[in-house]
């Protein structure tokens, strides 16, 4: 769903998901550990917790010359952007975030394990 004010669009319901299997195997938790339970418990908390958003706006190239590119009034200096952007005449910068409710989840500020999964997981 998408709500528009001065040519910002808001995007919300965006589906959240977590890969844990991934992230148990790059933060080398050990299965079947403590770890292993304390972390897969965090991803449910943050699965119910998130509330992804994105807002993104349409923009239009201005000028594309060697090594910049001026988008709006605003210029960029980059020989890629500039390459990738030579035969484009809108662009669509965005931001996207799971939502601050995770980043105000309430956690036992204590318990430096969770402290540290928790902040695993919002990367």
């Amino acid at each position: 769903m998408a709500e528009c004010e001065k040519n910002i669009s808001v995007l919300k319901g965006i589906p959240f998901d977590i890969d844990a299997a991934s992230l148990v195997e790059s933060l080398r938790i050990r299965a079947g550990s403590e770890e292993e339970t304390t972390f897969r418990e965090l991803v449910e908390n943050a699965r119910e917790t998130a509330n992804p958003k994105a807002i993104y706006r349409t923009c239009f190239v201005d000028c594309v010359n060697n090594d910049e590119v001026t988008i709006e009034g605003v210029r960029f200096e980059s020989r890629l952007l500039s390459k990738k952007l030579h035969s484009v005449g809108r662009v669509f910068p965005f931001v996207i975030t799971s939502g601050r409710e995770l980043y105000e989840y309430p956690l036992d500020r204590t318990d430096f394990l969770k402290i540290f999964l928790w902040d695993s997981l919002l990367e």
